[in-house]
């Protein structure tokens, strides 16, 4: 889809995760539980806004935000305890097209919840 010119092509919250298509072939990479997407370089320096004749040279390489919280808040900026995140991956040219892949995508976000119920007498 496209974007509004001028604003910022690094950062992105997604609902279920990203995809990357080409010709022949395609990605989908579902990641439920870090919505924060960074789609450029870590160093700090110029960005690149939408529009920027310079982003098509641009690799995009993708990073997920698992968690952050270095900024200045009224708490520290550590985040101990044990932390889990879950990632699906499916590629191969049948998600070349995008809205198959954006389809996988969705399908590979989604989780069976299972759970026993006890029994009842009859």
């Amino acid at each position: 889809e496209e974007q509004v010119p001028g604003t910022l092509t690094d950062f992105y919250a997604v609902q279920e995760g990203f995809i990357a298509t080409a010709p022949g072939f395609g990605l989908a990479l579902a990641m439920p539980d870090q919505p924060l997407l960074q789609l450029g370089p870590l160093a700090a320096g110029e960005r690149l806004l939408a529009g920027d004749p310079r982003l098509a040279a641009d690799p995009a390489l993708p990073y997920a935000w698992l968690m952050t919280n270095y900024w200045e808040t009224n708490f520290a900026p550590t985040l101990g305890g044990f932390h889990a995140f879950r990632y699906a991956l499916a590629w191969g040219p049948q998600l070349a097209a995008p809205a198959v892949a954006a389809a996988a995508c969705r399908d590979l976000s989604r989780e069976v919840f299972c759970f026993r119920l006890g029994e009842t007498a009859v």
